[in-house]
């Protein structure tokens, strides 16, 4: 998301603004339903201007990435070898 499409979305928004703030003029905008998940990533805090709501959208998005990146490479992280459940009650061995 860059700086014209956030202004574009949050035309006659007056900054520095509320996140709750940029969300309702987003909505008074109707954007689509990924941006809108997008601005609701947002941290609670002021902004300052357009850009940086979309520096901090990206930031959200590069974050949000890394973590779905990181718990698809994720080694297995199973039950031990050798243990396992066999009717109900716990069996030891190899």
């Amino acid at each position: 998301m860059d700086s014209a499409d956030v202004a574009a979305v949050l035309d006659g928004l007056c900054f520095p603004a509320y996140r709750w703030e940029v969300i309702a003029q987003a909505e008074l905008f109707g954007t689509d339903s990924v941006t809108r998940r997008r601005l609701h990533r947002l941290p609670a805090r002021l902004y300052a201007d357009c850009d940086d709501v979309a520096a901090t959208v990206r930031a959200a998005d590069a974050a949000a990435d890394r973590r779905r990146l990181a718990h698809r490479h994720a080694p297995f992280s199973g039950p031990a070898k050798g243990f396992g459940v066999v009717h109900g009650r716990r069996r030891e061995g190899g």
